[in-house]
């Protein structure tokens, strides 16, 4: 017998042999399931608990304030109320209206914390801003209608006379508060513009402070002689 299987094993070669090591190899796998399997449960059972722990989170933006606290603190969530700081989209806004929630994401655990950030009246002012137009050089007639079409509120000033102003025609735009400059560039709606102009007395003044500046610095100038003592 043993003659016949030393025979058998000699016509198969190599896979005889791993036909003799299956056996063992197999008894080896169903041993390390058998060992692993109350792990693997255990873990699935843990990732089942936590998934009991998450809910989803509704849309709440765009919602009154106290409505969506009241929906994501009957979930089971903490929410604080963040005022949101004025931006241009919010201009249209209504008071108490949520804007944004913090985390964003469609799912949260229960009983962490979730930013409402909403807008008020002054927020919702604040942001209906527009960019500060620049009306220098303009007719002060319709830098002023040009204003008004923008929303704000512009008030006309005499300039002071300087001789800047010399070459400049009357009724000319020539300074403005604010003035369109690298740390102002917006403007709430319905703003005060003061808008600084020029007339025709006011150039005449700035062409004479001109000409006295330049008679003085083409008057010649005294040399000074110092007596030598002897």
């Amino acid at each position: 017998m043993a003659k016949k299987e030393r025979s058998i094993g000699k016509l198969l070669g190599p896979v005889g042999k791993v036909l003799r090591v299956l056996p063992d190899s197999t008894e080896l796998i169903n041993k390390t399931i058998e060992e692993t399997a109350p792990i693997i449960s255990k873990e699935l059972d843990s990732r089942r608990e936590n998934k009991k722990l998450y809910r989803d989170v509704p849309e709440v933006v765009e919602l009154d304030i106290t409505r969506a606290k009241d929906i994501l603190e009957d979930l089971g969530f903490i929410t604080q109320e963040v005022l949101a700081k004025p931006m241009k989209k919010y201009q249209n806004k209504t008071a108490g209206e949520v804007v944004a929630i913090s985390p964003k994401g469609k799912k949260a655990k229960i009983g962490s914390l979730i930013k409402l950030y909403y807008v008020d009246e002054q927020v919702i002012s604040e942001s209906r801003q527009r960019e500060l137009p620049d009306v220098i050089g303009m007719n002060v007639e319709e830098a002023k209608e040009f204003l008004l079409n923008e929303g704000l509120k512009p008030v006309l000033k005499l300039a002071t006379p300087h001789k800047k102003y010399a070459h400049t025609h009357e009724n000319i735009v020539v300074d403005s508060d604010p003035k369109l400059d690298l740390f102002h560039k917006y403007v709430k709606t319905g703003s005060l513009i003061y808008l600084y102009y020029v007339n025709d007395y006011v150039v005449k003044q700035s062409k004479q402070l001109l000409e006295e500046k330049t008679v003085k610095e083409t008057k010649p100038k005294k040399t000074l002689f110092f007596k030598h003592k002897k």
